[in-house]
């Protein structure tokens, strides 16, 4: 896919077994309030003022979104996703000067239990996320692996960390770890929760530092309330290898309700503990099986070929489209149609002025949203263009083939094809590019012919031979 001029405003992936990982996208805070959460901790990172992690990320992936929530004014509550974590408002009326006006998600409680939360006590039921907590997208430590973990029992007060996990939840002791001298360092006990925080946890979450506070930078506890940006934790610490850019590392791994945090003794100071992108790990658990949605595209064929002013429709089938052109985007080869390009009718989305390649594959990318403010996603491609090829059909004696079946097929992909019967001896084929065109001619009598030419030739001959009838035995 050629990388887009203009990103995408979030991705719904398709129920797959595989998730993708969301692309780059930059969204300004949605409102004030997120700006201000924002602004604390990371925009002292993104203007260079510190160097450390990341506790939202650099920006946001998402604009402002309306998610269900049974307690909020309306049962919607205006949400917005950066890679670390969602940032949420469950009361706007209640006092924006509180550190709870601006809340982040049990998320990664979600993540485990498969339970989607839609109000203080409504939920989703959905399988676990076989979504990575830390590295590589297809690190095989998922949040559904953790989840056998959440009533392991408490380490005892200052005892070394030094037990390991591997992929499949299996714990064993790790003795070699013990100089890192991680300990259990804090103790906590709530109802459903009896777990200890490691020492370098709970060091970071009890830290001081630069943040920006009322139009300047200060000093102060990174975190309001050490847990304000973690939640308590849900499981033990444990040590695992994980996979980074390809490579396994060591590190030390804690789950709480709304983040994951990582201890990697080797890394640079400030970027010792990380937060795993637990924002972006989210969106695609939730918006993947929400997206029960299908897109048939109309007025092209991913299998044939097609003309350079081809009329796209997207029809819609699973869920109700919205009626709001403005939030529709397609994307064509990577230019942008939006608001002013696209109409709606029912459940339908066309296209009718487009600008195609010819001789080219086009990219096609849709992107809507339903009455539910679900997204809609999907993507085509197709080859079109402008040539016109007649096909004279000739047998032995070099003369006119009526009748016979010929087939065009695409050099480039062979899966792309077309179909048309010599009329008078000739086979026209329009749309096609100039490209490598392959035409085999059958005709009555076992008779076959095959040519290889560009589809801006013009015209084109080809002789029919006779062969043996295949033996039926």
């Amino acid at each position: 896919m050629r990388r887009l001029r203009v990103l995408l405003v979030s991705l719904v992936l398709l129920a797959t077994s595989s998730l993708l990982a969301i692309p780059a996208a930059a969204f300004a805070p949605a409102n004030p309030s997120f700006e201000r959460t924002w602004e604390r901790t990371a925009k002292p990172v993104a203007d260079g003022a510190i160097s450390r992690t990341w506790m939202w990320g650099p920006e946001a992936f998402t604009g402002a979104i309306q998610e269900p929530y049974a307690e909020s004014p309306g049962e919607l509550r205006a949400v917005q996703y950066y890679d670390k974590s969602r940032m949420e408002i469950t009361q706007p009326n209640a006092d924006p000067t509180s550190i709870w006006y601006v809340t982040n998600g049990l998320l990664v409680v979600e993540l485990m239990s498969g339970r989607m939360q839609i109000g203080d006590s409504s939920f989703t039921d959905r399988a676990p996320a076989a979504v990575n907590v830390a590295g590589d997208p297809d690190d095989p430590l998922t949040y559904a692996v953790l989840a056998t973990l959440r009533d392991a029992p408490a380490l005892p007060d200052g005892a070394l960390v030094t037990q390991m996990i591997d992929a499949t939840g299996a714990v064993s002791d790790a003795p070699e770890t013990a100089g890192y001298n991680a300990t259990a360092a804090n103790h906590v006990t709530a109802p459903g929760i009896d777990h200890q925080v490691a020492s370098p946890f709970w060091n970071f979450m009890t830290s001081s530092g630069t943040v920006y506070e009322n139009g300047g930078y200060t000093t102060a506890p990174l975190f309001e309330n050490p847990y304000y940006a973690t939640g308590l934790p849900i499981i033990e610490p444990y040590w695992a290898y994980v996979k980074v850019g390809g490579v396994l590392r060591l590190v030390l791994l804690q789950c709480f309700e709304r983040r994951c945090l990582t201890y990697t003794p080797d890394n640079p100071e400030g970027w010792q503990v990380e937060a795993g992108n637990v924002g972006q790990h989210y969106y695609r658990w939730r918006t993947a099986e929400a997206g029960a949605a299908q897109v048939t595209l109309a007025g092209a064929s991913e299998h044939g070929f097609n003309a350079t002013d081809s009329e796209l429709r997207f029809d819609i089938n699973g869920t109700t489209l919205a009626n709001d052109p403005a939030a529709v985007y397609v994307w064509i080869n990577d230019f942008l149609y939006t608001d002013f390009a696209v109409q709606i009718s029912g459940n339908s989305i066309a296209l009718p002025f487009a600008f195609f390649d010819a001789d080219e594959r086009n990219e096609v990318i849709l992107l809507a949203r339903d009455v539910g403010d679900n997204e809609i996603y999907a993507e085509f491609a197709f080859w079109t263009g402008d040539e016109v090829l007649d096909v004279a059909v000739l047998d032995e004696s070099g003369q006119p083939a009526n009748g016979a079946l010929v087939t065009a097929l695409l050099g480039d992909d062979q899966s792309v094809s077309a179909q048309a019967t010599a009329v008078d001896g000739v086979a026209r084929f329009e749309s096609l590019p100039d490209r490598t065109i392959i035409f085999d001619a059958t005709a009555s009598g076992n008779r076959f012919g095959s040519l290889a030419t560009t589809g801006g030739a013009g015209s084109a001959e080809v002789h029919l031979k006779g062969f043996d009838a295949p033996s039926p035995i």
